[in-house]
């Protein structure tokens, strides 16, 4: 059995957002599974090392931060709010490029992706080619490339993709908390306030949380510290409070001050006042070297993406039809059932009837 590797889904630390969230393929049509897919979730060996590096030895009660800090951080979170209404339609094309050296042993490399989207007041829909790594039954590496499309159309979440019997495959789900696979929004949290959300919701309250005013050139930025006092891990975080108050740097720390992820971004006004991140570089470092193990890098083709309502939008870009010859897995009924030869979704009265059986039968 071929496997398939994850970490090409690699995103930087973060709080984690519960409208995020994706589906992975079961392997030769077997169990869909619903993952939560932050972008800043560093997923597998990543997210383990820099999640138990932050929280592990203990909580212990640190420093509160002050009334001045959390007026600060409550006005910039606004800011974050309204820049992000202002969003209302968008078509954004951009590439995804992995560059991996020793941060799984025996794999070395570059990944290439292209990824499309379509946006329309809550809408949202991927095209995607995209190169994964798998490894063979001998245990040797190389780069697949797969095609797909994604597409939440206000009611459910539809994505299809070709296995690798070539046989096409839809995933149906009808809970709003699935969104399209690899999307922009995903990749830079457009929906979430990172740390600052965590630290007004209380996540960061045992822990010694400080906020300074820094100028960066012709810049103001909100630098956010947070520190595990026992361990002294922590991160940081710098927010842009002239560019819609968003995050354009974040680093972190491991016992002894050593980077151990660096996350930079850059902010373009893409429509007269929204701000969005149009490149996104995330650098996973070997913490006694320096030197990066695994890079992301995330680029929007400004030349080709366009922000505003007078976008137009083809017509049919938020359908996924069902035809004869696709397998479906429709998970409508509460759990997942697979079927085929059909011209629409099955009624949730059929649907119900085939989960119990797939029950009994296993």
């Amino acid at each position: 059995m071929k496997r398939v590797s994850m970490t090409h889904e690699i995103r930087a630390t973060g709080r984690s957002s519960m409208r995020q969230k994706a589906v992975l393929l079961r392997q030769s049509f077997g169990t869909p599974q619903r993952r939560s897919q932050p972008y800043r979730n560093l997923c597998i060996r990543a997210g383990v090392l820099v999640c138990s590096v932050l929280l592990c030895g203990g909580l212990l009660k640190g420093e509160k931060s002050g009334e001045a800090f959390e007026a600060l951080r409550d006005g910039v979170l606004g800011q974050i709010e309204q820049n992000r209404s202002r969003l209302k339609r968008c078509h954004i094309i951009w590439t995804h490029r992995i560059v991996e050296k020793g941060f799984v042993k025996g794999r070395s490399g570059t990944l290439e992706s292209l990824y499309e989207l379509w946006f329309d007041s809550g809408k949202i829909a991927v095209k995607a080619r995209e190169q994964v790594w798998e490894q063979s039954d001998e245990g040797a590496w190389h780069a697949r490339t797969t095609a797909f499309r994604s597409v939440f159309n206000g009611e459910d979440f539809r994505r299809q993709l070709k296995n690798e019997k070539e046989k096409s495959l839809i995933n149906v789900y009808n809970d709003p908390s699935f969104l399209p696979y690899h999307n922009w929004f995903e990749v830079i949290d457009w929906d979430g306030g990172g740390d600052l959300q965590a630290s007004r919701e209380g996540v960061f309250d045992r822990f010694r949380t400080e906020g300074t005013i820094i100028a960066d050139g012709e810049r103001r930025l909100l630098r956010l510290r947070i520190t595990n006092p026992k361990t002294n891990t922590g991160r940081e975080t710098e927010y842009d409070l002239q560019r819609g108050g968003l995050l354009v740097c974040r680093k972190d720390f491991d016992t002894q001050g050593r980077i151990l992820v660096r996350e930079e971004r850059r902010l373009e006004e893409v429509q007269p006042g929204l701000w969005m991140p149009v490149w996104v570089q995330i650098a996973v470092l070997d913490p006694a070297s320096g030197k990066e193990t695994l890079s992301h890098e995330y680029k929007v083709d400004l030349s080709k993406s366009e922000f505003g309502e007078q976008i137009a939008i083809p017509e049919g870009t938020f359908e996924v039809p069902i035809t004869p010859d696709v397998v479906v897995i429709d998970t409508r009924a509460g759990d997942w059932a697979e079927y085929t030869g059909r011209s629409a979704l099955m009624p949730l009265d059929e649907l119900r009837a085939l989960v119990a059986r797939r029950r009994v039968a296993e």
